[in-house]
């Protein structure tokens, strides 16, 4: 027999932008949703505990209506957030603990000039350390890197160089979007996205790809495996959505 869903209001009287959440469950199971306020692009942060949703507002953290902050709780039951903030366009990773919120500009540039750049669309997730214990709770990011439009990852840990290039265009035709990312149950990590190939017709050429990484130490990742296309399309305005079961697959 099926178990029926049920609603509940998370946060009431707050409209959200364009429907852009991230939901994340702490390790008792009980639920977080990050989203932004649509009329100035406030962050809010709402949690579920014994039955009763709090929202808050992360204090300046703002985006812009075509972003999206992403919520993960990490191992001591902290909120985290990964982020494009809307003044500087730089990917930024927030914390909250002992109830204040601390915020860091994670590097994202993958060309040796060191003028800041932003990102676009991007994801985040925090390294589960069920395994590697050192790597527990360290925030790995995958994004498009606006200055070479290549597709980027970075991460908050000691171990390995960051960032690091996971693709890049082999020509002036080429440009990547909508990257995604998940751990497997062997910590893993696979970023899948999608390459855009400018005909110059109406239609571009769009193909999904996946890669994940080699050698956390090196910076290495496997060479981009095509999983479907190329096929045409006008646009794409959504990124890939990409989970490991636990089998591998």
């Amino acid at each position: 027999m099926s178990t029926a869903f049920t609603f509940e209001a998370v946060a009431d009287n707050i409209p959200i932008e364009n429907g852009e959440v991230s939901l994340a469950l702490d390790k008792a199971g009980n639920p977080g949703i990050a989203f932004s306020e649509r009329s100035s692009g406030q962050i809010m942060v709402a949690r579920r505990n014994d039955g009763t949703w709090t929202a808050e507002p992360v204090p300046g953290g703002f985006i812009g209506s075509d972003s999206r902050a992403w919520l993960a709780i990490d191992s001591l039951g902290n909120p985290r957030l990964g982020y494009r903030d809307l003044n500087s366009g730089l990917l930024t990773h927030a914390i909250k603990s002992a109830g204040q919120w601390s915020f860091a500009s994670i590097a994202t540039r993958l060309t040796p000039l060191q003028i800041p750049t932003g990102v676009g669309i991007h994801h985040f997730a925090l390294h589960p350390g069920r395994l590697d214990t050192d790597s527990r709770d360290v925030a790995y990011f995958a994004y498009v890197d606006l200055a070479t439009n290549g597709i980027g990852f970075a991460h908050t840990g000691q171990l390995g160089p960051t960032p690091v290039a996971v693709h890049v265009a082999e020509n002036d035709q080429m440009r990547f979007g909508g990257p995604s990312a998940a751990f497997d149950s062997s910590e893993n990590y696979f970023v899948g996205y999608f390459s855009i190939f400018e005909t110059g017709a109406p239609q571009d050429s769009f193909t999904v790809r996946e890669a994940h990484v080699v050698d956390i130490e090196q910076g290495t990742f496997s060479t981009p495996v095509a999983l479907d296309g190329p096929s045409q399309a006008i646009d794409i305005n959504r990124p890939t959505s990409i989970a490991r079961s636990f089998s591998g697959g």
